[in-house]
């Protein structure tokens, strides 16, 4: 899942390019963490906002599959760090691969993690509506 496969509509959110998710080696709440980091929290500077845009994201997920995203407290915050740790071992992968990335692509994941940081309180509150829901 990616920004590129979900659409906002006057009707809700729609998630498109489903063809590889019965194959998924990650729980879904790695799928559904990314869509939130990426569309409701990175580019949302008002708390509140970014509040509401996740629990819209959520709201729909939990109401179209009746599953448990979080069990515990803590599966929010340790998957967005989780994320972020895991695209920075890529990353460096490829570099050992020869490739080169330039220096943004390695100061992304300082921002991701110092976000993270600077949002607990509202990542929180978040992730507080959905435990064992």
């Amino acid at each position: 899942m990616n920004a590129g496969n979900i659409r906002w509509t006057e009707n809700g959110i729609q998630f498109l390019d489903f063809e590889d998710t019965r194959h998924s080696w990650f729980p879904i709440r790695v799928d559904i963490v990314f869509v939130l980091e990426r569309l409701a929290l990175i580019n949302e500077n008002n708390d509140q906002k970014a509040f509401e845009n996740a629990r819209s994201i959520l709201d729909g997920y939990v109401k179209n599959s009746n599953q448990t995203l979080f069990f515990m407290k803590g599966d929010l915050i340790n998957t967005l760090e989780w994320l972020s740790m895991r695209s920075l071992c890529m990353l460096q992968k490829f570099e050992w691969e020869g490739f080169i990335w330039p220096e943004s692509e390695w100061a992304k994941f300082d921002i991701l993690l110092q976000h993270i940081e600077e949002r607990y309180e509202v990542l929180q509150e978040i992730e507080a509506c959905y435990i064992g829901r």
